[in-house]
């Protein structure tokens, strides 16, 4: 793995998928750069992760079979705020085009699928480093 990844260490990521071959494709990617990545594939399942793990990022699907993304970043604004923020969508773009603008404008990047790994791990990347950046200030 480039050593551009290596921020990624030991990074806790939350993915949250219908799909179990998405969330094994995204945690076998960000494992292989170090990061410890936990799956889960309803947002009931995710909440009660997010209650008693600490994140640094949530990949989140937003067409959930349980919820959507919109109902799980407002129910974790209650229980994590920083995961809340610090959140990248992953779509396959037939989610409501109003929601996923909605949700670019409070700051979440949005990855369509299908993607390129190097374009999730530089996602992953640039959203890490851009919450250090702002820890710091």
């Amino acid at each position: 793995m480039p050593t551009r990844y290596t921020a990624l260490r030991d990074r806790c990521v939350l993915v949250v998928d219908n799909s179990p071959a998405i969330t094994a494709l995204v945690t076998e990617t960000l494992r292989a750069c170090g990061a410890r990545v936990t799956a889960a594939h309803t947002a009931r399942d995710a909440l009660a992760l997010a209650a008693r793990t600490p994140f640094d990022l949530l990949l989140l699907e937003p067409r959930l079979s349980d919820a959507c993304g919109h109902d799980v970043l407002q129910a974790l604004a209650g229980i994590d705020p920083d995961l809340a923020r610090n959140t990248i969508v992953l779509t396959a773009g037939r989610y409501d085009r109003p929601a996923l603008q909605a949700l670019a404008d409070r700051g979440h990047r949005v990855l369509f699928k299908p993607f390129l790994l190097d374009d999730l791990r530089t996602a992953v990347l640039e959203t890490l480093l851009g919450r250090d950046d702002q820890a710091a200030a």
